[in-house]
């Protein structure tokens, strides 16, 4: 479910206002950082936190282990960055620009099977702060109105609407899988889980993507 051309996006202004080039270092650097915690985020999802390294994170991220150690001085303080950035992670699931991160349902399952004391924290803030003023369902809204216009979304169904179904299958992965009785368990609930997402997801909410 890719968005071209989304009006929403933003833009990089590469030069500055008296139309000389802009110094570099410093958006490397962020983009360096960026694709580290996404790579991080990845890897937790995929394997639970444990198999978060400094070494596996700068493979996964194409970079070297001196690279993530210039960014974190140690594991525990990639792990805290890593959490902080989940949320607006999983906002750029509703987004094109998710290829470290993966397939959404993926990624999503996987987090709520490997960590759902921190899935569940940032449900409980998106219901604290207010469904209206959360930026993830603002994403997400905007994500499936693009997705609209492009004509990609089934015919019936409202764009709002199906945004608020995914953050509730979202919702429904964490407590599918709060039901398993050990981290096996999790997973497996977490894989029958991904089943139902996407046939809800391509069977009432938007066309089966093209293969060719």
């Amino acid at each position: 479910m890719l968005i071209k051309d989304d009006p929403h996006g933003e833009e990089i202004n590469m030069s500055s206002p008296r139309g000389k080039p802009i110094r570099h270092t410093r958006v490397n650097g962020d983009s360096t950082k960026e694709a580290l915690l996404g790579a991080a985020i990845a890897i937790w999802a995929e394997r639970g936190v444990g198999a978060v390294t400094m070494h596996g994170v700068g493979e996964r991220a194409g970079r070297t282990r001196g690279t993530v150690y210039h960014h974190f001085a140690d594991r525990d303080e990639l792990l805290r960055a890593t959490k902080q950035h989940l949320e607006a992670s999983l906002q750029d699931l509703f987004s094109d620009d998710r290829d470290v991160l993966g397939d959404p349902i993926d990624v999503v399952s996987g987090l709520v099977a490997e960590s759902p004391e921190m899935m569940r924290s940032m449900f409980r803030d998106m219901l604290d702060l207010g469904v209206r003023e959360n930026p993830l369902v603002s994403r997400a809204v905007r994500y499936f109105e693009a997705l609209h216009r492009q004509g990609i979304v089934r015919d019936g169904v409202d764009p709002r609407d199906a945004a608020l179904t995914i953050l509730s299958l979202w919702f429904g992965a964490l407590l599918t899988v709060s039901l398993a009785a050990s981290p096996r368990a999790r997973r497996e609930s977490a894989q029958r889980y991904k089943r139902l997402f996407r046939e809800v997801v391509y069977g009432c909410l938007v066309n089966v993507p093209n293969e060719g």
